[in-house]
């Protein structure tokens, strides 16, 4: 079952759509977020690093709630 979501995206994440779209020729851009969302998912592990100016959102144990780990 296919559930309506509205997500807010700035200009990165749509660029990042883009690529994805050109990348694995998706057809649209909901193709292109499942896609991602689905290879995130099926991933062993994710390191996401975050800048200097944005690492505010850390918890105290240093893992920003980010990272997955098999």
């Amino acid at each position: 079952m296919r559930k309506l979501t509205t997500i807010r995206l700035d200009d990165a994440d749509r660029q990042a759509i883009v690529a994805i779209r050109q990348r694995y020729g998706v057809a649209s851009d909901s193709d292109a977020i499942r896609l991602a969302l689905r290879l995130v998912a099926e991933s062993k592990r994710v390191d996401i690093r975050q800048d200097a100016d944005n690492n505010s959102n850390s918890n105290s144990d240093g893992d920003n709630g980010r990272s997955e780990r098999a």
